[in-house]
């Protein structure tokens, strides 16, 4: 590209811009700051501007004239260029000049320059600000030259070879990672298969252990059953031995009564027994011929020996008419009524009838007749 064409595109794009910006020799008499600014040939007094949300620094000299413009926002361009436009994607790229002292710049247009810093920039450079400067006749170094995309093109190979190694690196790492964690997985597998295997046989064994205390509790509680079973026959067994022996007794000692008295003895298990027997008999005599109570005296005897008793007691002189009483062949009005109440069990009744030979035995009392109850306290 001619040098001649190369400026006549920077004429069009400065006229595109050149009417919203600051522009260098304008006059600026604001005095506000008190600072000084940088330049390329010098320090210059410091003023700030904003136009269309852009922050500008102007340099002002002596004459409060502007000679040098520069900005660091966000929302610059120039054309299609930021602060974030790499230096290889400028397409001038190649006018990147040297300014002793001062810095590395590329010329955009008659107006505008990028800066990068007083480092030597790389492809992936980018601007530190934009400035609009009148270089004059004073314009900077031209850096490029025949060594310079040699030394541009290793620097790219180095990169790229770094690049390879570190993605190299970062594959064998992932891979290292994947071989860890599998081999973690399987030592995790492993072991859940232990523990598993340990449980079931925790549970076997005390499966087995539930199964014998059961078949143990089983067994004792069967002998217990036999056991109770066994001691309920001999209980019964001998109940019914005990039952069978006492009424052979009762029976001898009937049977003895009878044959040594010659009068039918009559055995009961209550009062009401007896009483039932002998109400229930028809009046006169029984076999044997014995002469059965009057009714009177079959009620009151029915109805409690100690009401008896008090019976007796209110008809004393009357005694003569009711046969004797006795209680274990002892006179009832012997006993006090506190004594009558401990009887528990009525064993035999025996009657005497008035006259029999009995009966002589107790002439005094006994006129009327005997009655012999035989108890048990």
């Amino acid at each position: 590209m001619k040098v001649s064409h190369f400026l006549t595109l920077l004429c069009l794009s400065a006229t595109a811009l050149g009417w919203a910006q600051p522009k260098l020799n304008d006059s600026w008499k604001d005095n506000h700051l008190n600072e000084t600014l940088e330049t390329p040939l010098g320090f210059l007094r410091k003023e700030k501007t904003n136009v269309d949300k852009v922050d500008y620094a102007l340099g002002v000299d002596k004459n409060n004239k502007i000679k040098y413009i520069e900005t660091s926002s966000a929302t610059f361009k120039v054309g299609t260029y930021n602060l974030s436009t790499k230096l290889f994607d400028f397409k001038n790229y190649t006018y990147t000049r040297y300014f002793e002292g001062w810095g590395y710049y590329l010329r955009i247009n008659p107006s505008w320059c990028a800066y990068f810093g007083k480092g030597k920039p790389t492809k992936d450079s980018r601007p530190i600000f934009y400035f609009n400067y009148d270089f004059g006749k004073a314009e900077g170094k031209p850096i490029f030259d025949a060594n310079y995309e040699e030394v541009l093109a290793a620097q790219q190979k180095a990169e790229k070879e770094k690049a390879e190694k570190k993605a190299k690196e970062k594959e064998a790492i992932a891979k290292k990672n994947a071989e860890y964690e599998k081999e973690k997985a399987r030592l995790e597998k492993e072991k859940a298969a232990k523990e598993k295997a340990e449980l079931e046989r925790k549970l076997a064994l005390q499966k087995e252990a539930d199964r014998r205390k059961a078949e143990e509790e089983a067994k004792k509680k069967a002998e217990e059953e036999a056991k109770r079973k066994y001691a309920q026959e001999v209980a019964e067994y001998n109940a019914k031995k005990e039952a069978e022996r006492k009424a052979k007794e009762e029976e001898k000692k009937r049977r003895s009564e009878e044959f040594r008295t010659g009068q039918r003895v009559v055995n009961t298990e209550t009062t009401d027994t007896a009483t039932s027997t002998t109400s229930s008999a028809p009046s006169g005599a029984l076999q044997g011929g014995e002469k059965l109570l009057d009714n009177n005296l079959k009620a009151k005897i029915k109805k409690s020996l100690r009401d008896y008793q008090s019976y007796i007691n209110k008809n004393q002189k009357r005694t003569e008419d009711y046969p004797l009483v006795l209680i274990n062949y002892k006179d009832v009005m012997d006993y006090p009524q506190a004594e009558l109440a401990k009887i528990k069990k009525i064993v035999s009744t025996t009657v005497f009838k008035k006259g029999a030979p009995r009966t002589t035995d107790f002439k005094e009392k006994g006129a009327n007749g005997v009655v012999i109850i035989k108890v048990e306290f």
